[in-house]
Parts: structure tokens; sequence; C-alpha cells
């Protein structure tokens, strides 16, 4: 990184974002596009049960961490525990 890259990196960083988080998410696509909302379900508990036990496996070895990385990981666990909960849903058929 150049001089002047660590700077607008420096100045990128001190400043908090207010740009709102953009989801893309095909299986919603799908859903929102007529899919089988079971058949989706299936293959999306799949994927994101899948990313948790990595994400999980990972923050087990993340006590010395930078607090930074570490606070991602955690966000990456909720947010996968939060898709698993809406796809079971889905799957169930449950409204809330």
């Amino acid at each position: 990184v150049t001089e002047a890259g660590r700077r607008a990196l420096d100045e990128w960083v001190a400043t908090p974002t207010d740009e709102f988080t953009e989801l893309r998410d095909l299986g919603l696509l799908q859903l929102f596009f007529g899919a089988d909302p079971q058949a989706v379900a299936e293959v999306q508990l799949r994927i994101h049960g899948e990313a948790l036990e990595s994400y999980e496996a990972l923050h087990a070895t993340a006590a010395s961490w930078p607090e930074g990385p570490r606070l991602v990981l955690e966000s990456g666990i909720g947010h996968e525990r939060e898709w698993l909960r809406f796809w079971k849903r889905v799957a169930t058929n449950v409204p809330e």
C-alpha cells in the first residue's frame, strides 16, 4: 500500500458509513418470482447451516484476533442464525 493509499484508508476507516446494507440473495429472488418455497428452503437451510458451522468453528479460534475481524465474524454468525430461523419458517410454512 502506498503512503497515499494508507492515508486514504485511514480517512475512510475514521469516517463511519451511513450507507444502508445492500442485500443480494438469490434464494429470496427465486421466492419473489414464484419458486417453490419448500424446495428453495431445503437448499438454503443446507448452505446456511454449513456456513454457520464453519463460522462457529473459526470463532472458536478467534479469542486472540483483533477486535474488528472478530466482530465481523460474530456479525456473520448472527446473520447465519437469522437466515436459518427464516428458512426453517419457510420450510414449515409457519407464519410469524
